[in-house]
């Protein structure tokens, strides 16, 4: 059945030239050219309106400005640009990148935070998302709760995992792959974790950063964890280039979809989940080496 669907993408007939990149750039041929009055004209299919998602590609290919997009005002627009970024500088940061697990006791300042938002909300996604999206936490009583609750939620999982009933429920709720991990990797950090913290030592899964942001989505988009991870990537490289220590985090976001106050504190969406987290703040030490260590293997065909 056709669906009416209001196009979100417009032409503008006087500038157009008829050169139908449009056309030729979207992946899913949306836009096409067509002859009325004996004319080639740009339109919408309306056969395949629905299927844009409004990646901007129409917009960014057209060499005189006649395609708008709803949702982007023409001053957003900006000529485009060769790679502003020498190859060797970036592969340098590429290697000298290290996960950073211990913080100055300073806040990250807005405008270190603001970058590295800017730098993953420019990142790609799977299906052109609008919707996914970005908490960032920083206020230290709200931090101080939102942790807590999650040692809380871990301390539950520990208890599951010592019956064999709950952990036959655990396995069959995460499944087997992620099970493997959580009994492998997660569960024998995780008693010297959650022991640190009842003592009062030491926060180890958030690492006492003074800011996590958690990268949300909604849990029927396609790929949306892929996206968020590739957010999360683009924003920690940001926080490298400008001196902001970083720690990809996998351990807060399931326990923020699991334990409903930390849900409200934070403001998690219904409908959406957070698949990643981002531990930010300045270096409490400096690396002194590069470390060259076996990084996978690589193939051509």
């Amino acid at each position: 059945m056709l669906m009416n669907v209001q196009p979100p993408v417009h032409f503008d007939h006087a500038r157009c030239t008829r050169c139908a990149l449009c056309e030729e750039i979207c992946p899913r041929h949306v836009p096409e050219t067509t002859v009325v009055g004996g004319q080639r004209v740009p339109r919408v299919n309306p056969k395949r309106a629905e299927l844009c998602i409004r990646c901007g590609h129409c917009v960014a290919i057209c060499p005189r400005g006649a395609v708008r997009m709803d949702g982007i005002s023409a001053g957003e627009h900006s000529p485009s640009r060769s790679p502003a970024v020498e190859p060797g500088a970036l592969q340098e940061l590429f290697t000298t990148r290290r996960s950073v697990r211990r913080f100055k006791d300073a806040p990250v300042t807005r405008d270190h935070i603001d970058r590295v938002v800017t730098a993953a909300l420019s990142a790609p996604s799977a299906a052109g998302s609008t919707s996914r999206g970005i908490i960032t936490v920083t206020d230290p009583t709200a931090l101080d709760r939102m942790m807590r609750e999650i040692h809380r939620t871990y301390e539950g999982l520990m208890r599951a995992l010592g019956s064999t009933v709950g952990r036959f429920f655990v396995r069959r709720y995460v499944g087997p792959r992620r099970f493997r991990a959580v009994t492998s990797f997660v569960q024998p950090a995780l008693r010297w974790y959650l022991r640190w913290y009842r003592e009062g030592e030491r926060d180890e899964i958030s690492r006492g950063a003074p800011a996590v942001m958690v990268f949300h989505g909604p849990i029927d988009e396609p790929s949306i964890d892929e996206t968020c991870m590739v957010m999360a990537t683009h924003g920690m490289l940001m926080a490298t280039a400008i001196g902001v220590g970083s720690l990809m985090n996998g351990m807060i976001p399931p326990a923020c979809n699991q334990n409903r106050e930390v849900r409200d504190l934070i403001g998690i969406p219904e409908g959406h989940e957070a698949y990643i987290s981002l531990c930010l703040g300045y270096p409490r030490y400096q690396f002194r080496k590069t470390i060259r260590r076996p990084s996978g293997s690589a193939r051509y065909v």
